[in-house]
């Protein structure tokens, strides 16, 4: 990515903080098979930086929402977004950079009942408040009054009437 690009989300950064950040070294950093990830660092500051086509400044948009709505749980540690934007070549993303490690036991038990407290925060209905992306793939979020409905119609039957918008054909007619 070009200097330019870099200058443009550390200057986003400093206008979100309100404290200079100066720019000094990144590190790509791997796990992810849609975007390019880098941590980068500067003046003390540590931050976790998803890149993308420009075109897809919209998945980062939800992902931060959905970002602040998990944190907002307070079941669990999750980074929090910071700013989201388009330089002159891609979207990107900035998050709390949250260092991840060596996954011993206790942290794996320990995550394991944050996630089942997570599941334990429940709303009226299933569904949210606006559309997201399983990977770069919209994911409908139309609000239902039952998992049921919710499930056949947003999830599985998005999905498998996508797939047959691709091609895909199984031997047993399963529309939904």
């Amino acid at each position: 990515m070009s200097h330019q690009n870099w200058q443009t989300i550390t200057k986003h950064i400093s206008e979100t903080t309100g404290q200079p950040f100066q720019f000094q070294k990144q590190q790509s950093i791997g796990g992810g098979c849609i975007n390019s990830t880098f941590r980068i660092e500067g003046n003390g500051q540590r931050y976790f930086v998803k890149l993308n086509s420009s075109h897809y400044l919209d998945m980062f948009e939800t992902e931060a929402a959905g970002l602040t709505e998990l944190g907002q749980a307070a079941a669990l540690k999750v980074p929090e977004p910071l700013c989201w934007g388009n330089t002159q070549d891609h979207a990107y993303l900035v998050m709390e950079y949250l260092p991840l490690g060596g996954e011993s036991h206790s942290e794996s038990s320990d995550l394991g009942q944050q996630l089942a407290a997570l599941h334990q925060v429940t709303q009226p209905q299933f569904g949210w408040t606006r559309d997201n992306y399983i990977g770069s793939t919209p994911q409908i979020n139309k609000l239902e009054n039952d998992w049921i409905t919710f499930w056949q119609k947003h999830r599985l039957g998005f999905q498998l009437n996508l797939a047959a918008q691709k091609g895909y054909r199984s031997k047993r007619d399963v529309s939904l």
